[in-house]
């Protein structure tokens, strides 16, 4: 689910509000129904705002799920990218 919002914003350019979420949504699914993909479509945004409470709950658990991938950390003395638990 957070990870559409995130395929999204790349698609996007920016953290999509709602409304730029579905339109994504709408061609993402059309596609993948047309290239026989179905376990590629993405969730609703009313989906996604029933479970996680509202859409700015959901960018927030997304933008903190982004940055725990990219935090950068020291090993060695050297410096490296964390890639996070969901990894």
């Amino acid at each position: 689910m957070i990870q559409a919002i995130v395929r999204c914003r790349l698609a996007v350019g920016d953290w999509p509000t709602g409304h730029e979420y579905t339109r994504w949504r709408n061609v993402e699914a059309d596609i993948s129904r047309r290239t026989g993909a179905l376990d590629r479509i993405a969730p609703e945004a009313q989906v996604i705002r029933r479970r996680l409470g509202t859409w700015n709950a959901a960018l927030d658990i997304a933008r903190h799920q982004e940055q725990a991938k990219t935090t950068d950390c020291r090993v060695g003395g050297r410096r490296q990218r964390s890639r996070g638990i969901a990894d």
